[in-house]
């Protein structure tokens, strides 16, 4: 499956850094599918409790402790807040992406899923290109991408609350996302799997990074204060 936006592109025919077009080309996203549900109805969270309950048979004690205490932390950061579920392409990477002529083309969409975070996407893109090249994902380089992610929800979804707790959560979902996904794949939680490895220091730093208690409980029309939006086109 091959998707095409209007772009801009390099020479070489493939861009690293996360741009308005790849902006443009995620927030499009919402026109193919849509739902404005609470975290525990969304898809997205049943299949995190499936997938726990699937590595209960391969998982040691205690890191079947930090995947569920982290889910914990997803649902209680969230349990108040209603928010948009979208199609998340599944593998956004500049690897799956082209800049042709006027076209921005995005292949490979075996990992596509419905039910999933705004920011799962672009959270994607800036953190796996690291993780694979063995670059440290340290938790600045984890908060400068929450940012990124932030400033792109603000603006392609401005009608929801994006306070820090809920992005942190987001963020939180993301990353056990991953890690279960590879790790089911293996039964086994590879720590030599680069991407495991990286993902799963910060599920274990989670306290240093995510925002916690009753500010995840905002009015749905707030910000999240010092994540300013960059404008970008959404027309598509």
């Amino acid at each position: 499956m091959i998707s095409m936006l209007p772009a801009g592109g390099d020479a070489q025919g493939e861009t690293r850094a996360f741009t308005s077009d790849h902006a443009r080309f995620l927030a499009s996203l919402r026109k193919a599918r849509f739902r404005a549900v609470d975290f525990e109805v969304s898809g997205t969270c049943q299949w995190l409790q499936r997938s726990i309950a699937e590595a209960r048979e391969f998982a040691s004690r205690h890191a079947l402790q930090t995947l569920e205490e982290s889910y914990r932390d997803c649902e209680t950061a969230l349990l108040y807040w209603t928010g948009p579920y979208v199609l998340s392409q599944g593998d956004f990477a500049p690897w799956n992406i082209r800049n042709l002529g006027a076209q921005l083309f995005v292949t490979d969409w075996g990992h596509a899923h419905a039910d999933a975070s705004p920011l799962d996407d672009v959270l994607h893109y800036l953190m796996i290109q690291r993780a694979l090249n063995s670059r440290p994902v340290t938790v600045p380089v984890l908060r400068q991408a929450m940012r990124r992610a932030a400033d792109f929800a603000l603006q392609a979804y401005p009608e929801w609350s994006w306070r820090p707790p809920v992005i942190g959560a987001l963020t939180l979902v993301y990353l056990l996302g991953v890690v279960l996904h590879r790790s089911l794949a293996r039964r086994r939680i590879e720590r030599a799997d680069r991407v495991v490895s990286a993902y799963w220091k910060l599920l274990e730093k989670r306290s240093a990074w995510m925002e916690f208690g009753d500010r995840a409980r905002t009015p749905r029309n707030s910000r999240i204060g010092p994540m300013s939006a960059p404008e970008f086109p959404l027309e598509v």
